[in-house]
């Protein structure tokens, strides 16, 4: 799960993060990670990738055409789905819906992601999957949560969007 733009201590302490603090204790806490540069998007290639590849801004037409953590799950058969904060659509490629912002999605700019649509569906909105479930915790082996920051449960409060 990533947060950016939360200090690690607000949301632990926070009480209406029961959920998150739930899948934490199922799982690790990364207390040494930091962006490298800025903005986002770079970061977020060098997290699923270990490189920026080049990109400096959070350009919204530009695309990766290299390995990256999608194609080490697969390879090991480690189930995977990235949550995403108000992604309109599996496979939705454009720059910004709703609250949804392509530069905070980095799978959409892997070309070997976006071009597939087995593997671009394994995105989806994290609110609906979580209000689907009824609040559940079983998620894949790996699971990419993104969340621009921290707000709480968060859980959509009209679930006809989903």
């Amino acid at each position: 799960m990533v947060m950016e733009n939360a200090e690690v201590n607000d949301v632990l302490a926070n009480p209406s993060a029961r959920y998150t603090t739930s899948l934490l204790r199922r799982s690790g806490l990364a207390t040494e990670s930091y962006a490298i540069t800025h903005p986002s998007l770079p970061n977020y290639l060098a997290l699923t990738s270990g490189s920026t590849h080049g990109v400096r801004s959070d350009c919204v037409n530009c695309h990766v055409d290299a390995r990256n953590i999608v194609d080490q799950l697969e390879a090991k058969r480690i189930s995977w789905k990235a949550y995403l904060e108000d992604v309109p659509g599996a496979c939705f490629r454009g720059s910004a819906a709703a609250g949804y912002a392509k530069k905070h999605n980095p799978f959409i700019y892997y070309d070997d992601i976006a071009l597939s649509p087995r593997r671009c569906g394994r995105q989806e909105s994290w609110r609906c999957a979580v209000w689907r479930a009824g609040r559940s915790t079983a998620l894949p082996a790996d699971s990419g949560i993104r969340r621009r920051g921290f707000s709480g449960s968060n859980v959509p409060a009209n679930p006809e969007r989903c």
